[in-house]
């Protein structure tokens, strides 16, 4: 029988992606660069940043139907990679209850407010440097737009970015996600303040993408983890599945793996103990438990076996 999460976390790799990007959309407007120019001069930094106090909702309105929808499916297909000797119920079809894995609910909405706290830090951030360095509320507006959806520290390259550009420094060249077809000036160093601008903004929507791109690559597979896991434990407490079941760590090992996700390769653990590295202990892989080192675009899998 083939393995159907491959297709699945691909899909849903997709989903998440589209759904942030309809996210950043949407936020980026709901208002006007003149209403949000208003607020900065009516309320200053806070009223600004105030505008994105509703993000926790958008975010999930769009994102949890999609991680919900794919961790009920992983846990529908979760029968079709375990041993047939380990379904100790005949004709058992597995059915995740989202409402009874608390790891589930967990997960969604730490995802969320993660999400949504990265990017109200890197907001309130561009923001207070664009007010600290003189620039006038019309520039404070497109700041505040520009930098929706991208982190805090993203927010960092962003400022060093800029700097780079207005020193005339060549380290602006240096930055993989900048414009290059504007190369050739930034070596002459014959730069606009509009044409800085830009080449700024254009930095950041990279960003925004990237960002967008490693967390619906990330999550992903996390979701269709996390889920899988569950439907086994929920299969194991009703006694469908022999809880003598065990796992075995695959590590995907084209060179580009993690050295310490390459300690872990082929380990076998009792269903129910964790594994460990040099950079913690993980029940799964992308547990989200676990250190970001440790799970960041992390591409391992688990096998299961009795």
């Amino acid at each position: 029988m083939a393995d159907p999460y491959p297709k699945l976390s691909q899909k849903t790799e997709r989903a998440i992606y589209d759904a942030l990007i309809e996210v950043w959309k949407s936020v980026r407007t709901a208002y006007s660069l003149k209403e949000i120019e208003q607020v900065y001069l009516n309320a200053g930094t806070a009223g600004v940043v105030a505008l994105l106090d509703n993000l926790d909702p958008q975010i999930a309105g769009r994102l949890s139907p999609v991680l919900q929808s794919a961790m009920i499916e992983s846990g529908r297909v979760v029968i079709e990679i375990l041993p047939a000797l380990a379904i100790t119920t005949p004709a058992w079809l597995p059915a995740l209850s989202i409402a009874a894995s608390n790891v589930a609910q967990k997960y969604e909405l730490d995802l969320i407010r993660q999400i949504s706290d990265n990017t109200k830090a890197a907001v309130r951030a561009s923001v207070t440097e664009a007010v600290a360095t003189g620039k006038p509320p019309a520039a404070i507006a497109r700041q505040f737009r520009s930098s929706i959806g991208i982190t805090d520290s993203q927010q960092v390259w962003v400022s060093n970015y800029r700097r780079a550009l207005e020193a005339g420094d060549k380290k602006a060249l240096d930055y993989e996600l900048r414009d290059k077809r504007f190369d050739a000036s930034v070596r002459a160093g014959n730069l606009s303040q509009d044409k800085i601008d830009t080449l700024v903004q254009r930095y950041e929507e990279k960003l925004v993408i990237y960002r967008s791109k490693v967390i619906a690559r990330t999550e992903s597979l996390r979701a269709v983890e996390i889920a899988q896991v569950e439907s086994i434990q929920q299969g194991i407490d009703a006694g469908h599945i022999d809880p003598s079941i065990k796992k075995q760590w695959i590590t995907t090992q084209d060179g580009r793996e993690r050295a310490w996700h390459d300690e872990l390769h082929k380990q076998i653990k009792p269903f129910n103990e964790a594994f460990n590295n040099t950079h913690g202990v993980l029940m799964y892989p992308r547990d989200p438990n676990a250190a970001a080192s440790n799970t960041i675009q992390c591409r391992c899998r688990l096998r299961y076996v009795l």
